[in-house]
């Protein structure tokens, strides 16, 4: 059994939503120590998940986010800006048309692996 499926059988009882949120809370907590902006970029509560990424030295943020009854995958690039904040520029999105928690996050995890170059 992978992790997704032994985490998705503790919470297969909850709301799609509810699954969701909580997959991708264990996700950002294991991937927390990677993330070198995560603590000065502010997000809204729809944002479900945020990783950060570095291709051909630019530094981008892909998102899951969630949009009405569904879900959202958001690239934003990260800009630097002298003395203040990170500033979001949003470059794509792709809409996630998924049913189940297990769909929606290997949809994101394939535009993640595809935008890092893997």
């Amino acid at each position: 059994m992978t992790i997704l499926q032994d985490l998705l059988s503790q919470i297969k009882d909850d709301d799609i939503h509810v699954q969701v949120l909580k997959l991708c809370n264990k996700i950002a907590q294991e991937e927390i120590t990677k993330q070198l902006y995560i603590d000065k970029i502010v997000l809204t509560t729809n944002v479900y998940l945020s990783l950060e990424i570095c291709n051909n030295n630019r530094e981008y943020l892909l998102t899951l986010e969630r949009e009405f009854d569904g879900y959202m995958c958001y690239l934003y690039k990260i800009v630097i800006v002298k003395d203040k904040n990170p500033v979001l520029i949003r470059e794509k999105f792709w809409q996630i048309n998924e049913k189940t928690a297990e769909k929606i996050l290997l949809e994101y995890a394939k535009r993640y692996k595809f935008l890092k170059g893997e």
